[in-house]
């Protein structure tokens, strides 16, 4: 059994106890062998999947793959029966509980995110893009989204938030692009609108919302 010394360095990992904790999680893949995984970890929380069509799928990457632009149907609850979309995608992501496609949107002349599960039919490539990341705003813009514990907790509780997420000074400064800001604020699960009634449900508040106010879905 090897024991780091105090002069030891890691060199292929940063240290950081998290990425241990996702090895664990991953304990299942194919692509993780951890013998001491098996007696740490009994199961963790596996979240309901959404269907994606492979076709849907091997049409968007080759897109991607190849700067071209889709026509292809789109499903959404204002418009259940669907409608045929032509859009330009760049990038999936991945925004807490489904993946998103990351493209401009012909209809609507913007870059907006489309749920991947909600793309129905066989894609069909069209000619070269005209709209690319880099013409992105929302994507390109990078925002601190500024949280701190709930005012109405009282000292003692919020020095446990102050624990959980390593905060300084009180505060916990949080970077991310213009386009997954609101995402993220839904995965902090913190009310923007109206606070929760129960401090203890909501936790954090977002301080800085007049700053990024104007990126935000819902105002």
């Amino acid at each position: 059994m090897f024991v780091p010394t105090a002069e030891f360095i890691p060199h292929c990992i940063s240290g950081n106890v998290n990425e241990f904790l996702q090895l664990l999680n991953n304990q299942n893949s194919s692509h993780t062998s951890i013998e001491l995984a098996s007696n740490l970890i009994d199961t963790s929380l596996s979240l309901v999947k959404r269907q994606v069509s492979p076709y849907v799928m091997r049409g968007l990457v080759r897109a991607i793959k190849q700067n071209k632009r889709v026509d292809i149907d789109y499903v959404s609850l204002t418009n259940p029966n669907g409608e045929g979309r032509i859009i330009q995608p760049y990038m999936f992501v991945k925004t807490g509980l489904r993946w998103h496609l990351r493209a401009f949107d012909e209809k609507h002349q913007q870059f907006r995110d489309f749920v991947l599960s909600r793309f129905k039919g066989q894609p069909e490539l069209m000619g070269d893009a005209t709209h690319t990341a880099e013409q992105d705003n929302a994507w390109q813009t990078i925002l601190n989204l500024s949280f701190v514990p709930d005012p109405r907790l009282n000292k003692e509780q919020k020095q446990v938030l102050e624990q959980d997420y390593q905060m300084k000074g009180g505060r916990l400064e949080v970077p991310v692009r213009a386009a997954l800001a609101q995402y993220l604020i839904q995965e902090m699960h913190v009310n923007i609108k109206e606070p929760f009634d129960n401090p203890q449900e909501q936790q954090l508040i977002l301080i800085n919302k007049s700053e990024i106010n104007k990126w935000l879905f819902s105002n």
